[in-house]
């Protein structure tokens, strides 16, 4: 409902389609970052490296509409991932893991925010860089993961 007028020229146009042109455009943001992944990809490919996409979230207790929510808000559950990763990057150091990537900040439908995470690695570090992640992203209420795991295991066989 709002215009935009240049004082110059006197051009009017619509705000909504002027952002529609740019970078605040959420197709146009999801495009460019599936280019960048590409890029990357290629460097990585042309490199010898292996591919490894991780998805990590916050315990239920993060989880607005879990009966264990602690009132933790999606910035406390920000925190709390960027504590993990900050934990899972200095173990990949100390094991001398070489990789690269991309993180995407995603939010679930009760705006607590989980990651997806597209990283590069040695093809002979990838396990390593996997059990590391999975053994810090699940450090948390680790016991939580298996119960969930064991109900989804007897579900599929139902």
């Amino acid at each position: 409902m709002m215009d935009v007028i240049n004082t110059e020229t006197g051009q009017k146009q619509a705000l909504n389609e002027l952002v529609a042109l740019g970078s605040a455009n959420p197709e146009k943001r999801r495009i460019e970052l599936m280019v960048r992944c590409r890029g990357l990809e290629d460097i990585a490919l042309k490199e010898g490296k292996a591919a490894v996409f991780l998805t990590i979230t916050a315990p239920s207790k993060y989880h607005k509409n879990s009966k264990k929510w602690n009132l933790s808000s999606p910035r406390d559950t920000s925190d709390y991932l960027c504590t993990v990763w900050t934990q899972i990057r200095a173990k990949l150091a100390r094991l001398e893991i070489d990789y690269n990537g991309v993180r995407v900040s995603e939010p679930h439908c009760d705006a607590t925010p989980h990651w997806h995470i597209l990283l590069f690695v040695e093809p002979e570090k990838r396990d390593l860089l996997i059990n590391t992640c999975r053994a810090y992203a699940t450090k948390e209420d680790e016991n939580e993961l298996w119960v969930s795991w064991e109900k989804h295991q007897r579900a599929v066989v139902m």
